[in-house]
């Protein structure tokens, strides 16, 4: 119920006021939401109290063998590029962070094409790892990191450094899945092996000789195949007309 409160005033939150207010139906306050939601302090990166808060829901200690088997799935959302100020923290919300090691190269790459007096870039997406258990129902959002435009050499660290924490607290990631952007195809190719194709890797932070596979969603491969037939740029329309000409 908690969870549908939360989707609905997610959608609107005038709505939900007013759902709240007729009285046919008793709905919590949105500062009993606001509790549920700030739970756990959110931040950018990782966090070792999510770490504890995921192995809490999975109750990873109890778990049989087959139900630690997990899938990292990757995505990226658009959010309004804006600043918000933290009053507990004092610090400024909305800035470009993909982590550490690559906030040091972004910063780098901004001052050399923008000159040393350029301002620090505003976040226009966010890019969230999501937990998906696979012979559980445990769906956990993990991490996000802020960003604006992302490249597969920028999630390779992210990436490998989430696989690292999940198997470090008991999970074994299986699969990671994404959409076909061109950054995550661009990721999928840094792993490329004499084979050619990239579709697995080995996992290196097990001694179970286990692999990590590379899974496109699904959905989006069926989605980008209807808008290749339905684009006439793309050159596969064939015109009635030339046909009846051969």
């Amino acid at each position: 119920m908690v969870k549908w409160c939360l989707y609905l005033r997610h959608v609107s939150g005038k709505a939900y006021e007013i759902l709240r207010q007729s009285g046919c139906i008793k709905l919590p306050s949105q500062r009993t939401l606001r509790d549920y939601t700030h739970f756990v302090s959110t931040t950018v990166g990782f966090s070792t109290e999510v770490d504890r808060q995921l192995m809490d829901i999975a109750n990873i200690e109890h778990c049989k063998e087959h139900e630690k088997y997990v899938l990292l799935l990757m995505d990226e959302m658009y959010v309004k590029e804006d600043l918000v100020y933290d009053k507990h923290t004092g610090a400024l919300t909305g800035f470009v962070n993909l982590g550490e090691t690559n906030e040091h190269l972004l910063q780098l790459e901004h001052q050399l094409r923008s000159g040393n007096d350029a301002n620090e870039p505003l976040a226009k997406t966010m890019l969230v790892l999501m937990v998906r258990g696979l012979f559980t129902r445990l769906q956990f959002p993990y991490s996000q990191f802020a960003c604006t435009a992302v490249s597969g050499d920028l999630l390779f660290h992210p990436l490998w450094k989430a696989i690292a924490r999940l198997e470090r607290i008991g999970f074994k990631v299986l699969a990671v899945t994404c959409d076909g952007a061109s950054p995550n195809r661009r990721l999928f190719k840094l792993h490329r092996s004499e084979e050619g194709v990239t579709y697995k890797v080995e996992n290196p932070f097990t001694t179970e000789g286990r692999f990590i596979y590379f899974i496109s969603d699904p959905p989006h491969l069926l989605k980008t195949t209807r808008n290749c037939w339905q684009s006439k740029k793309r050159h596969l329309w064939v015109c009635t007309h030339c046909v009846n000409l051969c």
